[in-house]
């Protein structure tokens, strides 16, 4: 709950009935209280401190309407009393309006004596809505008028140091049933040139390692920015890289641009770009694959702890092939106590290429379809490729937080999974001319896949995180286990330091 240093409201002589109440909400007996103000405040509509103290009550006893129509009435009654305007604005911004809180708290802006608590609660209403560069100037302004308003200044440590320059070393190994092995080191860093555009770079050594004892040494580059613009809601993101496959691969670039819009309610409309290289085959190894993927999508992330995505993806192949996919998970919060969390959920994901790229994995056999030598088994080349794919999944995430570490989990499972399998066989009609020919079919089959992911990151210092973490998964196309380790230093505490320095 928002906590915002306020002066005292003025004196006061209290009725019985307010007396009595108070005493009541201080031993924790909220409803009792609020069957005692409501008819008083009903009755004595002029008892602004009566009006304030249910409103607060009904807030606690969480039933926020009613309380925003006790507060509302009593504003129109009392629109003087600064001390009602910061309580009912904090309120508002606590529940999502932030709109009605600018407008509440916004004349306190002229009074002298309220305008150091109104400048720390508009601060922290930018804050929360990552207009840092508005928050920094009116949180400074809440200080320079009270030094002791803590919440302000803890605030103004925080924006300082997500704004401070990081460095970033992670360590991966993955492996499947392919079968194929990877190895990579990123080292990454950035730096924010104001308090809403970022800086950063990567680079990244690889090695890749297949069944056919075929390996590959992969590098990479690439830098990029991040800008926020509060005022129209709009958030975009841009990178450009190069990565470059073994001694005679050559070179091949990479990026992505994105552009987001965030609506009120936490709802974020974001379409985007990508370029990247595909390694989940093992011809993919010896043929180089490059995708180009445009994706719309709308994300929820409510503080209540609802989280959900759906999206529409179209992914182009160097073939002129294309997958279009299409996504919609939702998360909702079970328990939330304190630090630790439990979201349960459902998802829809369905997949569907153009054009099936499986192929006979043994061509040129001298034994025709039908007979007991001949090998039918396929594999996808260059890459996979799925047909008429759904899978309907039960989700769950969960998180724990100690003073110094934060272990997280999160997993699906595909309740109900269908795709359609490309095989082969003799053709429908034999060609007398070729009697060795092959035709590939689909048949419909049921699968069951699934995805466990875990982690633990240690907070060593302000500055100093690092982690570990894994995930294991099964799909209707392979099963992987994917391990990593990082470290990431922050320069967060002379950055901190200096913008909470009194």
């Amino acid at each position: 709950m928002l906590v915002t240093a306020v002066p005292a409201a003025s004196a006061q002589a209290r009725s019985p009935v307010v007396e009595q109440a108070l005493k009541h909400r201080d031993a924790g007996e909220f409803d009792a209280a609020a069957r005692l103000l409501e008819p008083y405040v009903e009755q004595t509509p002029g008892d602004r401190e009566a009006a304030r103290i249910l409103a607060q009550t009904l807030y606690w006893l969480r039933r926020p309407d009613d309380a925003r129509r006790v507060y509302e009435l009593a504003l129109l009654r009392h629109p003087d009393d600064g001390t009602l305007r910061l309580e009912y604005g904090r309120m508002l911004a606590e529940t999502g309006h932030r709109r009605r809180a600018r407008e509440v708290v916004w004349p306190l802006q002229q009074d002298p004596v309220m305008r150091p608590y109104s400048d720390a609660l508009l601060g922290t209403v930018a804050y929360w809505e990552g207009d840092f560069t508005a928050a920094r100037r009116l949180l400074r302004s809440a200080l320079a008028g009270d030094s002791t308003q803590q919440e302000a200044r803890r605030q103004l440590g925080e924006i300082a140091a997500v704004g401070a320059p990081w460095f970033f070393v992670s360590g991966d190994g993955r492996a499947d049933d392919q079968p194929l092995k990877r190895v990579d080191v990123q080292m990454a860093g950035g730096v924010s040139l104001t308090p809403l555009l970022s800086v950063s770079a990567r680079a990244g050594l690889g090695r890749l390692d297949s069944a056919d004892s075929v390996s590959l040494d992969i590098r990479s580059a690439e830098v990029g920015f991040a800008h926020f613009a509060p005022v129209a809601r709009l958030e975009t993101e841009a990178s450009v890289g190069v990565l470059h496959r073994g001694t005679s691969g050559g070179g091949e670039w990479t990026g992505h641009a994105r552009v987001g819009f965030r609506f009120p309610g936490h709802v974020t409309f974001r379409v985007g770009v990508q370029r990247e290289p595909y390694f989940y085959t093992l011809a993919s190894v010896r043929t180089p694959v490059v995708t180009n993927t445009a994706t719309a999508l709308l994300a929820l992330s409510s503080p209540r702890g609802w989280l959900g995505e759906a999206a529409v993806q179209q992914t182009r192949y160097p073939d002129d092939n294309t997958l279009r996919t299409l996504y919609a998970w939702l998360l909702a919060p079970i328990v939330r106590s304190g630090r630790n969390q439990l979201q349960v959920g459902y998802g829809v994901t369905m997949q569907d290429a153009a054009r099936n790229r499986f192929v006979l994995a043994h061509p040129g056999q001298p034994y025709p379809p039908g007979n007991p030598l001949f090998v039918a088994d396929g594999r996808y080349d260059p890459y996979y490729t799925p047909a008429s794919l759904a899978v309907h999944s039960l989700i769950a995430a969960t998180e724990f937080r100690a003073s110094r570490a934060t272990l997280s989990a999160s997993g699906s499972y595909g309740v109900r999974a269908t795709d359609n399998a490309p095989v082969f066989g003799a053709p429908a009609v034999a060609d007398p001319g070729n009697p060795n020919a092959v035709e590939r079919k689909f048949v419909s089959r049921s699968f069951s896949p699934w995805i466990v992911r875990g982690g633990v990151d240690f907070a060593f210092s302000m500055d100093l995180t690092f982690g570990f973490s894994g995930e294991s998964t099964q799909t209707v196309f392979y099963t992987a286990n994917t391990a990593r380790a990082w470290v990431m230093y922050r320069f967060a505490s002379p950055a901190t330091r200096r913008a909470t320095k009194p």
